[in-house]
């Protein structure tokens, strides 16, 4: 399955998505992004270069989903003695890019 149809399923499911679901396409991101930097290395860097343009809208998506979920979770648990929000939101994030730098 490609990254656009499980962003596209993750939208008709009222734009939610879970952590799981998040990772996973965070990390097929990775990879379509690492294929892309290895075509621009090559002569194909003119295909290459256009073809970045979807990647990033769908990273958008997945960083909503993503903030989504959060948002879910801090409403749901409410302050149960966690991280303060906008810690676990900084805390996602940052492990969102390291997990695409881990496939780097």
């Amino acid at each position: 399955m490609d990254l656009a149809a499980l962003v596209q399923q993750a939208e008709k499911k009222g734009n939610m998505a879970t952590q799981e679901e998040i990772g996973g396409m965070s990390n097929l991101s990775a990879h379509i992004e690492e294929m892309i930097k290895q075509m621009a290395r090559t002569r194909t860097s003119i295909r290459a270069s256009n073809n970045t343009r979807t990647p990033r809208k769908l990273n958008n998506f997945i960083k909503g989903f993503n903030q989504r979920l959060q948002e879910q979770m801090k409403a749901k648990n409410g302050s149960a003695g966690g991280p303060d929000p906008e810690t676990q939101q900084k805390l996602a994030g940052k492990m969102l890019i390291d997990g695409q730098k881990r496939q780097t």
